[in-house]
């Protein structure tokens, strides 16, 4: 979706991913893709992240977010909640060179508890696989 339609820039171009709650009430959400992964190593996917979670930080259940390769997960915060809003653009780093040379289904999923009316919403964009730190 154009980043312009969410109120901010793009980290690179001008094209982004959203995932999160959104007006179909959506509570789970998931991006993925089947790809072939370089057999290069060491092996990083960089990406570019925006967190914006209404979720309060001191109740029983939490949003989520996970980053899959094929069925292992490979980032997660199990506690997606306010005080991980980034207000602007963040990198993450994986290490993938455990999967290098392979072809993966790689998957981003956000989830919010059914019981929850709060929103957590991430948005992705400018994927790289690099080499090197």
């Amino acid at each position: 979706m154009p980043a312009a339609s969410l109120g901010i820039s793009a980290a690179s171009g001008q094209y982004v991913a959203r995932l999160g709650w959104g007006s179909d009430n959506r509570r789970s959400e998931v991006l993925a893709q089947e790809v072939t992964l370089p057999a290069a190593t060491p092996l990083y996917l960089y990406v570019a992240y925006w967190i914006y979670s209404e979720e309060l930080c001191d109740v029983g259940y939490y949003d989520r977010f996970r980053v899959y390769v094929n069925d292992d997960i490979v980032s997660e915060n199990d506690r997606l909640c306010r005080s991980d809003n980034t207000g602007g653009w963040e990198w993450a780093r994986l290490n993938l060179s455990a999967y290098a040379g392979r072809r993966v289904l790689l998957a981003f999923e956000i989830f919010s508890h059914s019981a929850d009316p709060l929103a957590s919403i991430v948005v992705l964009d400018a994927l790289q696989l690099q080499n090197s730190f």
